[in-house]
């Protein structure tokens, strides 16, 4: 049996967490957002693509939490398995790309409401 070999760089630790110390306290935040969670049907056929829009939102609330999860453990196991950094600092933005289609539907959404 081979014994596990810990090749992690410590500069890529301190990396992963400035990243996902200040997620981790927006994430609280982001929860705060399960309000807008909503899965009601629409009343008129006008409505579908509003609803398609808060359907997107809604889900992309309720697994931010997975997300960020599966970055910050999938950034360390690719640190101690000696991955290449390049690739250590890609996983490790997973949550800002999980974010950033919710982000941008908002805006739209706010575009078109006229607010």
């Amino acid at each position: 049996m081979t014994q596990d070999r810990d090749l992690s760089r410590p500069w890529l630790k301190v990396w992963i967490a400035c990243l996902y110390l200040p997620l981790g306290i927006q994430m609280m935040f982001w929860l705060m957002a399960l309000g807008v969670v909503d899965f009601s049907l629409p009343s008129t056929l006008t409505e579908l693509p509003l609803m398609l829009l808060r359907y997107y939102v809604s889900v992309t609330v309720l697994l931010y939490p997975a997300f960020f999860l599966y970055g910050l453990f999938y950034a360390l196991h690719q640190n101690r398995c000696g991955w290449p950094a390049w690739k250590v600092m890609l996983a490790s933005l997973i949550p800002f790309l999980s974010a950033a289609p919710y982000v941008l539907v908002v805006e739209i959404g706010s575009y078109f409401s006229g607010q």
